[in-house]
């Protein structure tokens, strides 16, 4: 992550997990420290996006736990990612919506551009600014979108 002076971010992020140099699934990585497996091609579960079963059992574990450590601990809260796989989970949502609505803390997320309701949803926040990265912006985003959040 980009330099950010004196502010403290806490939260998650996701990762390919790759063998072979093919992705297998996704791994959530805390900025505390943690890391488990979201989702996997190997993984039995009712959840399932694509060819991967997604651990909702790993994501309100480490992912809430991490959301919910940095809202009470840190100036920002990031959030990689919300999508698809991510909304399984109630607990989940209802902890977006808590940090999004009744917190004022700053919030980093990237969120999916599928078109579901509950995705939708946070889209449409007040006090939200949304960027869409792209290959050909991201390097200039980066600088945007740091400045937004120490201003």
């Amino acid at each position: 992550m980009t330099s950010l002076p004196n502010i403290s971010y806490g939260g998650f992020f996701t990762e390919e997990i790759k063998q072979n140099e093919e992705r297998v699934g996704f791994k959530i990585v805390t900025t505390f420290g943690d890391e488990a497996i979201l989702s996997h091609q190997d993984y039995k579960s009712s959840y399932r996006i694509s060819k991967y079963g997604v651990n909702l059992n790993n994501l309100e574990i480490f992912a809430v736990n991490s959301l919910v450590r940095a809202l009470k601990e840190k100036d920002l809260v990031v959030i990689d990612e919300i999508g698809k796989m991510e909304i399984y989970s109630e607990k989940f949502k209802s902890t977006v919506e808590a940090i999004f609505s009744e917190s004022n803390k700053k919030v980093l997320a990237s969120i999916a551009i599928s078109k579901i309701p509950f995705i939708d949803k946070i889209r449409r926040l007040p006090n939200i600014s949304l960027f869409e990265v792209t290959i050909e912006n991201r390097e200039h985003l980066i600088k945007k979108i740091a400045n937004s959040l120490i201003s």
